[in-house]
């Protein structure tokens, strides 16, 4: 799959969703996703994160998380008004 988007955002974007895609087959993974328990959750992930795949996801998300809400500020910020 080639990943050609504008921003480095939207590129980790379609990187993340491709890489979801490839762990959902794997039945740990899904159990993951649906722990809801913070502690249990925690110990799965240090379990998973011997998955070269996983971590990429982990970390990829963790940008994703932490980029969204400042390149939507930004965005906003930067718009211009309607109605003037």
């Amino acid at each position: 799959m080639h990943i050609s988007n504008a921003t480095p955002l939207e590129r980790a974007r379609a990187k993340l969703a491709q890489i979801e895609g490839d762990l959902n087959k794997y039945p740990d993974f899904q159990l993951y996703l649906v722990t809801e328990s913070p502690q249990k959750r925690a110990r799965m992930k240090r379990l998973l994160m011997e998955i070269p795949k996983f971590r990429l996801w982990g970390m990829l998300a963790d940008y994703v998380e932490r980029a969204g809400p400042r390149c939507g500020a930004l965005i906003s910020r930067t718009a211009p008004e309607q109605g003037r």
